[in-house]
């Protein structure tokens, strides 16, 4: 019964390790796509209009995202970029990269490196529960191995 009731143990810690990993993928996926591409010129803007929109997608818990109109200082572009999440006051002016495009969308350079983070809390737990699978498999090889040997000395005490 101890055998098998660690099994399921060790069984859910390595799905729970798999699934760390891939949650971290894709923060490091999420990180790398706001990363300024090469070409892009920091530059700072100030902020003309906040549009609230509401939302179903449960990647987003507040139940709606606010979008930035930002227009690039000494010009009259404008570009949208998603507003943090974790910000209480918005700043007049913010600064990001831009490409020259006003269609893309901007990440701002305020936004910091929450994804990245995440990302690693998931890899370093994923690490952790699999540091934990092979310490407990190494164990019970090694019960197993001291079993087998007390077997054997038993075995040759009785001859």
């Amino acid at each position: 019964m101890r055998r098998i009731l660690g099994s399921r143990i060790l069984s859910r810690l390595i799905v729970f390790a798999v699934v760390c990993l891939f949650g971290a993928g894709g923060m490091v996926v999420e990180y790398i796509s706001h990363l300024p591409k090469l070409g892009d010129r920091l530059v700072e803007g100030r902020i003309v209009k906040v549009d609230v929109k509401e939302t179903t997608e449960a990647k987003n818990a507040r139940g709606h995202e606010s979008f930035l109109t930002i227009r690039i200082v000494d010009t009259n572009t404008t570009v949208t970029a998603l507003m943090p999440g974790d910000w209480t006051d918005k700043p007049a002016f913010v600064k990001f990269y831009y490409s020259g495009d006003p269609t893309q969308r901007v990440f701002l350079q305020q936004q910091g490196t929450g994804s990245l983070q995440v990302a690693l809390a998931f890899l370093l737990t994923a690490l952790l529960m699999f540091l934990v699978v092979i310490g407990v498999l190494m164990i019970e090889k090694r019960q197993k191995d001291f079993q087998h040997n007390e077997y054997e000395t038993l075995v040759k005490k009785i001859k």
